[in-house]
């Protein structure tokens, strides 16, 4: 709104006071609020104001021009316009990040997570969808793109009812556009990801992939050469095989819908297979935990539809007394079979991979590093409060949103460039929040708690703020310090 003069009449006088209109949300209508006193008309003129109303008058004119200036600013800040915003949910600050941070791009870790919002209603992104935590509320997507070093290089929002196969090659194609990238990038995700049309569009747009493959979703032949134990590296802890990988080249076709046209193609893949004890120790346990659950719900004879996951262990049929199938009492059965095939692939994973070039230890350890997106994410929920959101107009949640990815991306470069790894993210936030400084006169008094990565600062850049009493110079060296 805009600020303006009240004056009101007193028993003590002519009195004047600044007042701005406020929108309350609660009952949607507008009230006067006072925000500032100028004072009664009297005590002005006794202070050597001849024209106490002209005064007030330019006291609320420059407080107002203070005001739309401090907007102006704000705008300006802004390093995405609305109509980018709106449009295409995209925040791609690759230019910046390529410049200053001196991201690598030949290697990029993608994946995607959703967001629940409290209504009913879907609206705008804000659609029904698959939630991560399988809630019904309207969601909105997230896809999130990290650098070889992990560091955050795009996010990109999309509606809820979106598979997020369908815009991996949006988010690549904007970030090699933005910075001019000509080379190849190797995108690095999980099975969710992993499809025909997103292999496909990979390597037409000359890049390469590195995906997880589900073993249970193979067919016999590489199911056989997952079990077979030639050809795997093995490595023994006490005689006990702890770990093993190995790997081949082969063609492999996929179906898959492109441009609305059904089509099959033939990619030649690395595929690497590894197992690991501690994994096959934790999947037994996994599947001896819903047999024992199948086998509960089967003596209470609760409904089919009731079994859930459980299922899979279980058949249903009917059988009468001498053994014969009948269409009479429904009975329960152990799927024995399915349960041998799942226990005989427990602990093995498989990566598929277009660098035929690159060793299957290379692929793993590269995969392996996905972890640090998963992190990420719940950097963005928890730590930096990226949910519950309470706006509703979908400019400001995606303004929301950027905030929130402009404090990852900061807090990252800290973590893995400034400090190389050696402090943890909530270290760091812990540090930044602690960090406080009081005013007295002309003295700057530090009241923050001493910590490693204080004495760090301190030794590695040079930087005073371990002192308890620090000067102007002093602290105008603290704040205008720059990495």
């Amino acid at each position: 709104m805009s600020y303006f003069l009240k004056k009101s009449y007193t028993s003590k006088g002519v009195y004047y006071q600044v007042y701005d209109v406020v929108y309350d949300k609660l009952s949607k209508n507008t009230e006067h609020k006072s925000i500032a006193v100028i004072g009664f008309h009297d005590k002005l003129l006794k202070q050597g104001i001849s024209d106490s109303l002209a005064y007030a008058k330019q006291i609320v004119s420059d407080m107002e021009i203070e005001r739309k200036k401090s907007l102006e600013e704000f705008e300006v800040a802004s390093i995405f316009d609305d109509d980018f915003i709106i449009n295409a949910g995209s925040f791609l600050p690759n230019a910046m990040l390529e410049k200053f941070f001196k991201c690598k791009t030949d290697k990029a870790y993608f994946d995607c997570i959703n967001y629940y919002f409290e209504i009913d209603k879907p609206m705008d992104d804000r659609q029904a969808g698959h939630s991560k935590e399988n809630r019904r509320p309207p969601i909105i997507g997230m896809e999130l793109l990290l650098d070889r070093f992990q560091i955050p290089l795009s996010m990109l929002m999309y509606s809820g009812n979106l598979s997020e196969k369908t815009v991996l090659r949006k988010i690549i194609d904007s970030m090699k556009s933005s910075n001019n990238i000509i080379g190849e990038t190797i995108q690095v995700a999980d099975k969710g990801l992993n499809c025909g049309q997103n292999i496909f569009e990979a390597t037409m747009g000359g890049d390469g992939y590195i995906y997880s493959q589900s073993v249970k979703k193979l067919s016999d032949v590489e199911k056989n050469w997952v079990l077979n134990d030639y050809g795997y590296e093995s490595i023994y802890d006490s005689d006990v095989c702890k770990f093993k990988i190995k790997s081949c080249v082969d063609g492999f076709s996929y179906a898959f819908t492109f441009d609305d046209k059904k089509m099959k193609h033939s990619f030649k893949q690395k595929r690497v297979v590894y197992w690991s004890k501690d994994w096959d120790d934790k999947h037994l346990r996994e599947i001896d935990s819903i047999v024992d659950k199948a086998l509960n719900l089967a003596k209470c004879r609760v409904k089919k539809k009731e079994y859930g996951e459980c299922s899979k262990y279980i058949n249903f049929g009917t059988i009468d007394e001498e053994g014969e199938v009948t269409f009479k009492d429904v009975h329960t059965f152990l799927n024995y079979k399915k349960t041998e095939e799942d226990k005989k692939l427990c602990g093995y994973n498989m990566l598929i991979s277009s660098e035929l070039n690159i060793s299957k230890r290379e692929i793993y350890d590269v995969y392996h590093n996905l972890w640090r997106i998963e992190q990420s994410f719940r950097i963005l929920k928890s730590s930096l409060q990226a949910r519950p959101v309470y706006l509703q107009k979908k400019e400001r949640i995606y303004g929301h949103f950027l905030v929130c990815f402009t404090a990852l991306l900061i807090l990252r470069y800290l973590e893995l460039i400034v400090f190389k790894g050696k402090y943890s993210y909530t270290k760091i936030m812990n540090l930044i929040r602690g960090f406080k400084v009081v005013k007295v006169k002309n003295v700057y008094i530090n009241i923050s708690n001493k910590t490693d990565i204080l004495k760090d600062l301190v030794e590695e850049f040079d930087l005073p703020i371990s002192k308890k009493y620090l000067n102007e110079f002093l602290w105008q060296k603290v704040v205008n310090y720059t990495l």
